[in-house]
């Protein structure tokens, strides 16, 4: 089988590229630093190593499948030692060869190193230590409760969890319950400078000066917090929505902005740098805890909606974020001044049009100087079509507008009050789709009737093509229903796509078929009739895709941009007992696997 992979992995000359954020999109969930260099791990069986923070590099990972999620690092007596979901636990000296150790099914959250002994802790009370991190002995935590962190500091273990656990050892194996004033769960513990410091849940935070007697400082933090670490007069914790704060003893703290643009999921202090790792990629560095850089470039909200105009492929997104490509790799972002979120883009009477979830369009004439047209209604708008002689945007509540001109927006009697999610013209007839099946069409964009889909599933998605030997509409949605029309009168069900994710885009092109979804979902059919799951799996939704000078491009959750290349001949032929998914590690760090002993 290894064989048959790398053969495999031969044929995928790093035909997947990260476009955006850079240096890539994988959530990274530890970070640590060893004395010389920082080394983060997370989603996919990604580990990555900085000397400085600022410049990463992917280092040879697994080759496992299905790849690991880690979720936590440490590093003693020359041994990286690696534990994540499902109990994964991998151990190295050099990120080249690689051990492995299978002691529990329960995933493990953190581990750390002290007293010449690793300690592993996880959920359902799971508590082990090893030497040498390949043979593991099972502990006693003292209880059921999920383990969420371990530290060793001043000759001890500390490791918190649930409802406000915290237990404490000197050697690994005896272990004693303190008091840690909270209920509240706890998700992370550091000591620095003389004080343990333990944060969680609601803004949970404990301090104590021996690890052995807990307080809890009365603060005005009500986030859930993952992280706190130490750097130059300042304890630093942060966690949910980017909220992340200072203190200079512990006790007093103080909120500060900006917020980070994803939560806060791990801090590492090094070469005089606190390192913070964040959603969907992002990472943050501070010399001091309060000033802060962004490791990463390109925005980290939600893409919605691309649109090939000319020869540039343009997005738009959350918060006004638009964005330009000539090749689907390199990206110019800007933010439209009134922030309002870009959810469906046309070209019509030579203007762009936006339809926004302010419920406004925003109309541009270069995708550089805008102007925002506020309809009668200010319900949000989903999508916009160009419907040759007219423009219909669609949204929320059944609305439909439409204009002769992109300036000036009528209402129309949709007949339906259910939320619109897309809409589609050709050829005469415009097609919007919506909540529990709804579909609605019309052949003048005023007078429109509802036609039964054959589902009661969310319709979120609407496109035109060629369908076997005929053209049709086809619409996507929730449980990977796909239903069809030659006319938009009558409608069919396709088979089962092999997906139960959300389908949330369809776009017929030169090759075929497309379509994007929850989790990642990549859907691809040549004719429209028979679908196969091209890609799945990458713990991120994938809310469009188009193509430009060669390359499919998918955008999606936080910023999401990703490149294929050499899109014509299709994808490769999968072995068929595993699914891309399964592979896609691999694909995105475009380095040689190395192989468990």
């Amino acid at each position: 089988m290894i064989i048959a992979v790398c053969s495999l992995l031969c044929q995928l000359p790093c035909q997947w590229e990260w476009s955006n954020p850079r240096p890539h999109g994988n959530l990274l969930l530890d970070v640590m630093f060893d004395g010389t260099r920082f080394v983060a791990v997370g989603q996919s069986g990604k580990v990555q190593t900085s000397m400085d923070g600022l410049t990463w590099d992917q280092v040879g990972g697994v080759l496992e499948l299905p790849l690991p999620n880690y979720y936590a690092i440490t590093y003693g007596n020359g041994l990286y030692v690696l534990v994540g979901q499902n109990g994964v636990v991998r151990f190295t000296t050099n990120f080249t060869n690689w051990g492995a150790a299978g002691f529990t099914g329960n995933t493990l959250n953190d581990v750390a190193f002290g007293n010449g002994l690793f300690v592993a802790v996880g959920d359902a009370g799971t508590l082990y230590t090893s030497a040498n991190g390949s043979n593991w002995v099972p502990g006693n935590p003292l209880g059921p409760e999920e383990l969420h962190a371990v530290t060793f500091a001043q000759g001890q273990f500390v490791v918190v969890g649930n409802n406000g656990k915290v237990i404490t050892s000197p050697n690994g194996s005896s272990w004693t319950l303190r008091n840690s004033n909270t209920t509240n769960h706890l998700n992370a513990v550091t000591f620095d400078n003389g004080l343990w410091i333990a944060v969680g849940d609601l803004g949970a935070l404990v301090t104590s000066v021996d690890g052995l007697t807990w307080s809890a400082p009365a603060t005005t933090i009500n986030s859930t917090l993952y992280a706190v670490s130490y750097i130059n007069g300042n304890y630093v914790c942060g966690g949910v929505s980017g909220d992340h704060y200072t203190s200079p003893d512990g006790v007093s703290w103080q909120f500060r902005s900006p917020r980070f643009e994803g939560y806060l999921f791990s801090l590492a202090r090094g070469n005089g740098v606190l390192l913070g790792t964040l959603s969907f990629g992002g990472m943050v560095m501070s010399v001091n805890g309060i000033n802060w850089q962004n490791v990463h470039s390109g925005p980290l909200t939600d893409l919605w909606e691309l649109e090939r105009i000319g020869s540039s492929l343009y997005v738009g997104g959350r918060n006004g974020i638009w964005g330009v490509t000539q090749d689907g790799i390199d990206w110019d972002f800007s933010t439209l001044p009134s922030g309002d979120t870009l959810l469906g883009i046309t070209v019509f009477n030579s203007k762009i049009v936006c339809a926004t979830g302010d419920g406004r369009l925003a109309v541009s004439d270069d995708g550089t100087l805008w102007q925002y047209i506020q309809p009668t209604t200010s319900t949000p708008l989903d999508d916009v079509v160009d419907a040759e002689t007219y423009a219909v945007a669609v949204g929320n509540d059944g609305v439909v507008l439409t204009s002769p001109d992109a300036m000036a927006w009528t209402q129309q009697a949709s007949m339906t009050s259910e939320h619109l999610n897309a809409v589609a013209y050709h050829e005469g007839i415009a097609v919007a789709v919506g909540n529990n099946g709804t579909i609605v069409i019309s052949n003048n964009g005023t007078l429109w009737k509802t036609k039964p889909s054959g589902t009661t599933n969310h319709l979120f998605c609407v496109a035109f093509g060629r369908m076997n030997q005929d053209m049709a509409f086809l619409a996507g949605g929730a449980q990977g229903t796909i239903v069809w029309s030659l006319n938009g009168e009558t409608w069919n069900t396709l088979p089962p796509t092999g997906s139960n994710e959300v389908i949330l885009e369809l776009i017929y092109e030169d090759d075929g078929w497309w379509g994007t979804g929850s989790d990642g979902l990549v859907l691809k059919s040549l004719y429209g009739g028979n679908w196969e799951i091209a890609f799945h799996g990458v713990g991120r939704s994938t809310y469009s895709v188009g193509s430009i000078a060669g390359n499919r491009v998918f955008v999606g959750q936080g910023g999401l941009i990703r490149t294929f290349s050499s899109f014509e001949a299709g994808f490769p032929s999968w072995p068929a007992t595993y699914s891309v998914a399964q592979f896609a590690g691999m694909i995105n760090s475009c380095l040689p696997p190395t192989t468990l002993p």
